[in-house]
Protein backbone atom coordinates (compact mmCIF):
# COMPACT_ATOMS: atom_id res chain seq x y z
CA UNK A 1 0.00 0.00 0.00
CA UNK A 2 1.17 3.54 -0.78
CA UNK A 3 0.81 6.68 0.57
CA UNK A 4 -0.46 10.21 -1.02
CA UNK A 5 2.94 10.51 -1.62
CA UNK A 6 3.92 7.42 -2.97
CA UNK A 7 5.82 5.99 -0.49
CA UNK A 8 5.13 2.66 0.37
CA UNK A 9 3.41 2.22 4.11
CA UNK A 10 2.76 -1.51 3.82
CA UNK A 11 3.19 -4.88 1.92
CA UNK A 12 0.83 -7.31 2.83
CA UNK A 13 2.99 -10.45 2.54
CA UNK A 14 5.75 -8.97 4.92
CA UNK A 15 6.14 -8.58 8.28
CA UNK A 16 6.28 -5.07 9.87
CA UNK A 17 8.91 -2.76 9.17
CA UNK A 18 10.48 -5.28 6.27
CA UNK A 19 13.45 -3.54 4.07
CA UNK A 20 11.34 -3.30 0.78
CA UNK A 21 9.09 -0.78 2.18
CA UNK A 22 12.33 1.60 3.52
CA UNK A 23 13.80 1.26 0.16
CA UNK A 24 13.53 3.92 -2.62
CA UNK A 25 12.80 1.79 -5.02
CA UNK A 26 9.58 1.24 -3.15
CA UNK A 27 7.97 3.70 -4.32
CA UNK A 28 5.05 5.22 -7.15
CA UNK A 29 4.13 8.49 -8.88
CA UNK A 30 1.75 9.98 -7.03
CA UNK A 31 -0.95 12.46 -9.58
CA UNK A 32 -3.09 14.69 -7.90
CA UNK A 33 -6.61 13.56 -7.73
CA UNK A 34 -9.76 15.20 -7.42
CA UNK A 35 -13.34 13.73 -6.92
CA UNK A 36 -16.32 14.80 -8.39
CA UNK A 37 -20.01 13.62 -9.88
CA UNK A 38 -18.79 10.16 -8.60
CA UNK A 39 -15.84 9.70 -11.07
CA UNK A 40 -12.14 9.93 -9.43
CA UNK A 41 -10.52 12.31 -12.16
CA UNK A 42 -6.55 12.23 -12.39
CA UNK A 43 -4.55 15.22 -13.14
CA UNK A 44 -1.75 13.48 -15.56
CA UNK A 45 0.40 16.10 -16.11
CA UNK A 46 3.35 14.85 -13.95
CA UNK A 47 3.72 11.98 -16.70
CA UNK A 48 5.04 14.01 -19.34
CA UNK A 49 8.28 16.24 -19.26
CA UNK A 50 6.50 19.53 -20.88
CA UNK A 51 3.78 18.74 -19.21
CA UNK A 52 2.41 20.76 -16.18
CA UNK A 53 3.06 18.91 -12.82
CA UNK A 54 -0.23 20.42 -10.94
CA UNK A 55 -3.49 20.93 -12.59
CA UNK A 56 -4.22 24.71 -13.56
CA UNK A 57 -5.93 26.12 -10.83
CA UNK A 58 -8.82 28.10 -12.97
CA UNK A 59 -9.61 25.05 -14.62
CA UNK A 60 -10.51 21.28 -13.88
CA UNK A 61 -12.28 18.84 -15.28
CA UNK A 62 -15.35 19.10 -18.23
CA UNK A 63 -18.32 18.20 -15.62
CA UNK A 64 -22.13 17.82 -16.11
CA UNK A 65 -23.66 21.34 -14.61
CA UNK A 66 -27.20 19.51 -14.09
CA UNK A 67 -25.81 16.48 -12.01
CA UNK A 68 -25.19 18.96 -9.76
CA UNK A 69 -28.90 20.48 -9.25
CA UNK A 70 -30.75 19.13 -6.45
CA UNK A 71 -32.78 16.14 -7.30
CA UNK A 72 -31.29 15.38 -10.40
CA UNK A 73 -30.03 11.63 -9.88
CA UNK A 74 -28.37 9.39 -12.64
CA UNK A 75 -26.59 5.73 -12.84
CA UNK A 76 -23.43 4.57 -14.26
CA UNK A 77 -22.01 2.37 -16.29
CA UNK A 78 -18.56 1.02 -16.73
CA UNK A 79 -16.70 -1.04 -18.38
CA UNK A 80 -12.92 -2.65 -18.75
CA UNK A 81 -11.69 -1.77 -22.21
CA UNK A 82 -8.26 -3.39 -22.85
CA UNK A 83 -6.85 -0.49 -24.91
CA UNK A 84 -4.36 2.82 -23.81
CA UNK A 85 -6.08 6.03 -24.00
CA UNK A 86 -5.18 7.03 -27.62
CA UNK A 87 -7.01 4.23 -28.83
CA UNK A 88 -9.61 4.77 -26.76
CA UNK A 89 -9.94 8.39 -28.32
CA UNK A 90 -9.32 7.53 -31.37
CA UNK A 91 -12.72 5.43 -31.42
CA UNK A 92 -14.42 7.64 -29.97
CA UNK A 93 -13.85 10.41 -32.12
CA UNK A 94 -14.72 7.84 -35.45
CA UNK A 95 -18.33 6.94 -34.62
CA UNK A 96 -18.17 6.12 -38.57
CA UNK A 97 -16.21 3.22 -37.46
CA UNK A 98 -19.09 1.40 -35.30
CA UNK A 99 -20.76 -0.32 -38.25
CA UNK A 100 -17.84 -1.64 -40.20
CA UNK A 101 -15.57 -2.66 -37.38
CA UNK A 102 -18.54 -3.73 -35.07
CA UNK A 103 -20.72 -5.19 -37.38
CA UNK A 104 -23.05 -7.93 -35.98
CA UNK A 105 -22.22 -6.43 -32.13
CA UNK A 106 -23.45 -3.32 -31.74
CA UNK A 107 -24.22 -2.25 -34.81
CA UNK A 108 -24.51 -3.29 -38.44
CA UNK A 109 -22.87 -2.34 -41.87
CA UNK A 110 -26.54 -1.76 -42.93
CA UNK A 111 -26.63 1.37 -40.56
CA UNK A 112 -23.85 3.00 -42.22
CA UNK A 113 -24.91 6.47 -43.50
CA UNK A 114 -22.37 9.99 -43.81
CA UNK A 115 -22.28 11.45 -40.37
CA UNK A 116 -22.09 15.41 -41.38
CA UNK A 117 -21.54 18.14 -38.76
CA UNK A 118 -22.42 21.92 -39.24
CA UNK A 119 -19.84 24.98 -38.19
CA UNK A 120 -17.20 24.19 -34.96
CA UNK A 121 -19.04 26.28 -32.14
CA UNK A 122 -16.71 27.31 -29.06
CA UNK A 123 -14.11 26.38 -30.64
CA UNK A 124 -11.27 26.99 -28.22
CA UNK A 125 -7.71 25.30 -27.04
CA UNK A 126 -10.45 23.75 -24.94
CA UNK A 127 -11.99 21.75 -27.12
CA UNK A 128 -15.58 22.34 -29.42
CA UNK A 129 -18.75 21.84 -29.64
CA UNK A 130 -20.60 21.42 -33.43
CA UNK A 131 -24.34 19.64 -34.74
CA UNK A 132 -23.84 16.82 -36.29
CA UNK A 133 -26.84 15.08 -38.22
CA UNK A 134 -27.23 11.31 -38.77
CA UNK A 135 -29.44 8.82 -39.95
CA UNK A 136 -30.79 8.58 -36.12
CA UNK A 137 -31.38 12.58 -36.17
CA UNK A 138 -30.01 15.68 -34.70
CA UNK A 139 -26.98 15.34 -31.91
CA UNK A 140 -24.31 17.37 -30.31
CA UNK A 141 -20.94 16.77 -30.53
CA UNK A 142 -18.83 18.15 -27.74
CA UNK A 143 -15.03 17.60 -27.01
CA UNK A 144 -13.03 18.76 -25.01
Amino acid sequence: AFDGQGQCVRVPQQEEGSAPCRSRRAAVLALPIMEAQGVIWVWGGGLFESAAVTPPEESGPALVDVLERPGVEHSDYSRDLHMDWSTLCENVMDPAHLPFTHHKTISRRSKAAPISFGALENFSHTGFTAVRQTAGGPGRLTFR
